[in-house]
């Protein structure tokens, strides 16, 4: 029989010789280590080492605080290495062979940072291009947002753009080429020029005080905006010199804009604004009560106003050198109890109102690759009004109260106008030159029965004649 001595010594021997083979396969396990350094040979921690083999094979770690590295259970393969840490160039290795255990060391090397300093030559030198004067203000794109969407700040922040204009009639405002515009609404507009090249001589007055708006055309694919902007008496403070309850105001503002292609050749841009404004005006007075003593009298008195706005435009090209845009623009205003607040009492109050028609054509068309002519038509027509009651007479009695009749009458002002003109650019070497012609007919018809009532002035309270309830004399 075998002696426990002899089973013992069997089973130690089957252990080494197992322990022996597990050694031996582990060794010939395939694996990649190493240890990643910078260029002085101080290790890198936490660079991220990567092997990859086509198509999906991909194994990944990271070295430790030592800079050592290991991945094991790398099947047999050519594999690509590639280490990446913040501050150092990538270490790449190609065609790595790892059959067995592989040791790989990588010197990684220290990346500089690149800066790039971008310098614009924005300095205010001398152009010799007439359009680009040291007064001039050209406003496009982003620039617009910075402008006001209420049409009557709008206007007033153009106008000191522009400041003061030469000669007594004030600025000019130019669409599209075309003088006596209306200022179109904010999402029209594509480009404001102010005060460019004011001395050309293609103007007819001198160019200080003008502004030029360019509408937008239509687009390519549909798009469209709302704007809605309102206001109450409810965020307002009170007016100080009125006594009574606070004065209802509403002020409401609408606008829509939508623009696309209408065929291969054609596109539209149709802008709609609406404006109602329900302000007051306070009436401040010094009158006669029935016992002909001054009195106070305080009032105040809702100023409606209305506003519309329309303006449809077409771009059509009409082959590859001529093009043709179409401009329609039709604006009423209505505007109730002026002529009311201060001294002036509610009987003064008239009502004013206008309505407009605005046709644009232009025809562009380009002569050969040096030249270009644009031919422009406009046909304007505006009437407009004041309803005031003349049929009595005028009170003005000098720092206390003006009463009675608003001495404007049923005055009546039609206005039908019409502007050709053309242009025509060439350029020849170094020089442009420039040709055209304006052409303008106006028609005119005013009516004004101003004052026909008549007034009666005083110089103060001791000598104003009694006014019965409607504010008339007595």
């Amino acid at each position: 029989m075998e002696t426990m001595y002899s089973k013992c010594a069997r089973i130690v021997a089957m252990l080494v010789c197992t322990i022996a083979s597990l050694t031996s396969l582990a060794a010939q396990t395939p694996s990649l280590r190493g240890t990643v350094t910078d260029p002085s040979g101080a290790s890198v921690p936490d660079a991220v080492i990567t092997i990859r083999r086509a198509p999906n094979t991909q194994l990944q770690t990271k070295s430790d605080a030592a800079g050592a590295y290991v991945i094991n259970n790398v099947p047999p393969g050519t594999f690509e290495l590639n280490i990446r840490r913040p501050g150092f160039a990538p270490f790449t290795a190609s065609g790595l062979n790892i059959n067995g255990p592989v040791t790989l060391d990588a010197a990684m090397q220290i990346t500089l940072e690149a800066q790039q300093v971008t310098v614009n030559d924005d300095s205010n030198t001398v152009s010799t291009d007439p359009t680009q004067n040291v007064g001039a203000i050209v406003l496009k794109g982003e620039d617009l947002e910075a402008l006001s969407d209420d049409p009557d700040q709008l206007a007033q922040d153009l106008q000191a753009l522009a400041g003061p204009a030469a000669g007594p009639n004030g600025g000019q405002i130019f669409i599209d080429g075309f003088s006596g515009g209306q200022l179109p609404p904010k999402a029209n507009i594509r480009e404001i020029r102010v005060n460019s090249n004011p001395f050309s001589a293609e103007y007819d007055r001198l160019g200080f005080g003008r502004i030029e708006i360019f509408t937008r055309p239509g687009s390519d694919k549909f798009r469209g905006q709302f704007l809605f902007m309102a206001s109450d008496n409810v965020f307002n403070a009170r007016n100080p010199f009125v006594t009574a309850e606070k004065p209802d105001f509403q002020s409401k503002f609408f606008d829509g804009n939508v623009s696309g292609p209408l065929s291969k050749k054609a596109s539209f841009n149709f802008n709609v604004e609406r404006r109602l404004i329900d302000e007051n005006a306070v009436v401040n007075a010094t009158i006669l009560n029935s016992a002909l003593q001054p009195e106070r009298f305080n009032q105040a008195i809702i100023t409606p106003n209305s506003r519309w706005n329309i303006s449809p435009r077409i771009d059509y090209a009409i082959n590859t050198n001529n093009t043709l845009v179409g401009r329609y623009s039709y604006s009423k205003v209505d505007d109730q109890n002026n002529g009311v607040g201060n001294f002036s009492l509610a009987s003064r109050a008239y009502d004013n109102f206008s309505t407009g028609h605005l046709l644009q054509l232009t025809e562009t068309a380009i002569l050969s690759p040096k030249a270009i002519n644009e031919f422009r038509l406009q046909y304007q027509k505006r009437n407009s009004g004041n309803d005031g009651d003349n049929t009595i007479p005028s009170i003005n009695v000098q720092d206390s109260f003006q009463g009675g009749g608003a001495q404007v009458g049923l005055s009546r002002s039609n206005i039908s106008s019409w502007e050709i003109s053309n242009v025509a650019s060439f350029t020849s070497g170094k020089h442009a030159w420039k040709f055209g012609g304006r052409v303008r007919v106006s028609d005119t018809s005013d009516s004004s029965p101003n004052n026909f009532g008549g007034t009666f002035t005083y110089a103060g309270v001791a000598q104003a004649p009694t006014l019965d309830a409607n504010n008339n004399p007595v």
